[in-house]
């Protein structure tokens, strides 16, 4: 079990610590503890289940989206997951580089102040 508590996402960034305080998002933002963010789309079928795939994970399966919606993997960035996760690394060196805070933490609170304030319905 103490193996559990010194995962470090990328070897570097401690997620223990990270508090979410939008309680709307506490259930669909995960901060699972793991060194690679790489889940292998086991929970590409179950419905909701990308909310217990980590928040670092999500972000590198968005930037590896490229062209058209029907046709999600295709093209320019199909199959380079790796690509995308070196992406990521380096742009959350730079934020830590540029803030001194821990990087997931500044994407969870960007996530946050992203995220509407209030429930949208349309009247038809």
């Amino acid at each position: 079990m103490a193996e559990t508590q010194n995962l470090l996402l990328f070897r570097k960034w401690d997620l223990s610590n990270i508090e979410i305080k939008d309680p709307g998002l506490k259930n669909v933002i995960s901060l699972k503890k793991e060194v690679m963010p790489l889940s292998f789309g086991r929970s590409a079928l179950k419905r909701f289940n990308k909310a217990d795939v980590n928040i670092v994970e999500r972000l590198t399966n968005k930037i590896s989206h490229f062209g058209k919606k029907y046709a999600k993997n295709t093209g320019r960035m199909g199959g380079k997951k790796i690509v995308a996760i070196n992406t990521v690394k380096a742009a959350l060196d730079i934020i830590h580089l540029k803030t001194g805070k821990n990087p997931i933490e500044v994407l969870v609170r960007a996530v946050e102040h992203s995220a509407p304030n209030e429930d949208t319905t349309r009247i038809v």
